[in-house]
């Protein structure tokens, strides 16, 4: 009797990355409302509760939602959840015992640096029970400053800064007596891959991938217009594994390929596509162009790939001659290197990469 399970994700979020050129965006300092009466409300929402109050922030505890790191930078502070007085339960900061000895000296004090794993075009930040002098400053991606303002004189406060383009990377809150709370960030772009369907190709009725089975798998990505206008002239790209080969794109077959100089257009579902391979294991690597997408509109792709055959194990060395069929070992398999969006906002060229592969388990060959 089979044992095991397929694994996810079977829908993957993209997380996001920009790779900049040297274009200047403008950007607009603004304010708010903090919570419990949050405005605005925006992006992807990170209000520190989903830990106890009194722990340490970590910094990778919200590299799974887009930030990559969050430190204090200049006392060499700890960062921990305190009671807070914005969102509840807690809001971030250094504690009493964090002072730089040049202003109140009631303790809280330092630099915190919040690092997204990807540019943004909108981020905000409250800035609570704060009884100094605060300056929050936002940077691109090689740490050029964009803005940098002296946040509203008040014990709670809202701000932020929207930009023309995802050029956003840090932001960076100098504090005397300070905590945060509340960190929010929107992306122009979101990217969604769904894992649709995976079956043997031999036994529909299977439900375990087994060494050596000849299995297919069912992916969609969709590609959504979050920005405030139309956009155009997008290209993803997304790359896949030598142990897999591309059957139908959009609906359309895939003509296999006899060498490495070969390459595939796509027409109609798949209009736009572009496949080729490289290596001896003949890698695919794909393109789709997409012409434009109106604000608010969304735009899909299906790929399906199969098991392919491993040309280690053939006697001559050709491609899918007498070799075994993959996978030739168990344990987990990722499917694809995740897709890479490529676009121009506002002469700003930004790139997002979804870097949740969909991965399957695969269990030993049954005897």
């Amino acid at each position: 009797m089979k044992k095991g399970f397929l694994l996810g994700p079977m829908a993957a979020v993209i997380v996001l990355a920009l790779v900049a050129v040297p274009v200047l965006a403008a950007t607009t300092f603004w304010t708010g409302t903090p919570s419990p009466t949050l405005s605005p409300v925006f992006g992807t929402l990170v209000d520190f509760d989903d830990k106890a109050t009194g722990t340490v922030v970590n910094s990778s505890d919200y590299v799974s939602v887009g930030v990559a790191s969050i430190t204090e930078t200049e006392l060499g502070g700890t960062l921990s959840r305190y009671t807070g007085t914005q969102s509840s339960p807690n809001y971030v900061g250094t504690g009493v015992g964090c002072e730089r000895g040049t202003d109140n000296a009631a303790g809280w004090d330092g630099t915190i640096l919040i690092e997204l794993a990807n540019a943004v075009d909108k981020i905000g930040i409250g800035i609570a029970d704060s009884h100094g002098i605060d300056i929050v400053t936002i940077m691109d991606p090689v740490g050029n400053t964009l803005n940098s303002q002296t946040a509203p004189a008040s014990i709670n406060t809202y701000c932020g800064f929207d930009s023309d383009t995802a050029n956003i990377k840090y932001l960076e809150i100098y504090g005397d007596f300070v905590a945060i709370d509340d960190l929010q960030f929107h992306h122009p772009v979101t990217v969604e891959k769904e894992f649709l369907d995976s079956y043997n190709v031999d036994d529909a009725a299977d439900t375990v991938i087994n060494v050596g089975e000849k299995w297919n798998f069912l992916m969609e990505i969709t590609v959504t217009n979050d920005s405030d206008g139309e956009l155009t002239d997008l290209l993803v790209k997304d790359n896949f594994g030598g142990d897999l080969e591309l059957l139908e794109i959009g609906g359309e077959e895939v003509d296999q390929p006899t060498n490495k100089k070969d390459k595939w257009t796509g027409s109609d579902g798949a209009a736009g596509v572009t496949v080729m391979w490289t290596g001896r294991t003949l890698k695919a690597h794909m393109d789709w162009a997409i012409a434009s997408i109106a604000d608010g509109g969304t735009t899909t792709l299906t790929v399906l790939v199969s098991t392919d055959i491993n040309p280690g194990q053939s006697k001559d060395k050709d491609k899918g001659t007498s070799g075994k069929n993959e996978y030739t070992e168990d344990g987990e398999h990722c499917l694809n290197s995740g897709p890479t969006v490529y676009v121009v906002i506002s002469d700003y060229e930004v790139s997002y990469t979804d870097f949740n592969e969909i991965c399957v388990d695969v269990e030993p060959a049954i005897e």
